[in-house]
């Protein structure tokens, strides 16, 4: 079974999707509810928003498991990012919105265990792989996360949520003149944004960040209102081609600041 696509690029700079992927195994899916069944919780169409990035030479990383299996931007000890808020879990056993996934019982320990061998380690390795390659070739790696979200979810947040919002594990992930560039991106757009609020960057850019050895990690949390009809899961033609130009931009901006080290 093909869990992810991998596209080496030729740049130090990787957009990980961990969240894109729909499929959960046949083996698994007479588990499942409905509502498991549905993914409603996928970062929907970041593959084909952030397609851009094959031609600008980044390395393309794409999870095609659905995170209903297990969440691949969770820590593999199932440690709450977001102490004292609704977070997912390494295996979730609900929606955001509070829906049952499972008929019966969610995984036990064990069938963790063998999730975590089976779909989750297989994409770290795949991470690390490039992290080790790319700093051998250049000396620094950047590590984008492409993320996105219902606009509104009670559940795990308060009104209606930015548009655009920033994480870099308050600054820890990545050095202070990269954030800044992006922030700056951010500011000047028509879209509304915050760094660091409630999606402050998950276990991938938080783990793999590590500035002061080369390795930068950001996550961008896009409101779905921004590209698509969230009910019907419809892209929006005409928001879509505006907000891809944005990050088209955007992505341009940090190749081009990698450029003073390679």
């Amino acid at each position: 079974m093909e869990l992810f696509k991998f596209n080496p690029g030729s740049i130090p700079v990787l957009i990980s999707m961990p969240h894109n992927g729909t499929l959960i195994p046949d083996e698994l899916r007479p588990f499942y509810t409905a509502n498991g069944l549905a993914v409603e919780d996928t970062d929907w169409y970041m593959d084909e928003l952030y397609g851009f990035g094959r031609e600008l030479g980044c390395a393309m990383l794409e999870s095609l498991i659905s995170r209903y299996v297990i969440d691949l931007n969770r820590s593999p000890q199932n440690e709450n990012l977001y102490p004292g808020q609704t977070s997912s879990m390494l295996c979730p056993a609900t929606s955001f919105t509070g829906e049952s996934l499972y008929i019966n019982k969610p995984p036990n320990s064990e069938e963790i265990k063998q999730r975590l061998s089976r779909y989750y380690q297989p994409y770290h390795d795949q991470l690390n792989s490039w992290i080790q390659e790319t700093l051998t070739r250049y000396k620094i790696a950047v590590l984008y996360e492409a993320h996105s979200v219902k606009s509104q979810l009670p559940r795990l947040f308060e009104g209606q949520l930015p548009e655009l919002n920033l994480g870099t594990n308050c600054g820890q992930s990545c050095k202070a003149e990269l954030k800044k560039i992006v922030w700056a991106h951010l500011q000047k757009s028509s879209y509304t944004s915050v760094q660091n609020e409630r999606f402050n960057g998950g276990y991938i850019t938080r783990h793999y960040g590590q500035p002061e050895n080369g390795i930068h990690t950001l996550q961008m949390e896009i409101s779905q209102r921004c590209y698509m009809n969230e009910s019907s899961l419809e892209i929006n033609q005409a928001n879509f081609q505006k907000l891809q130009i944005f990050l088209k931009n955007l992505i341009t901006s940090i190749i081009n600041w990698t450029r003073q080290y390679v």
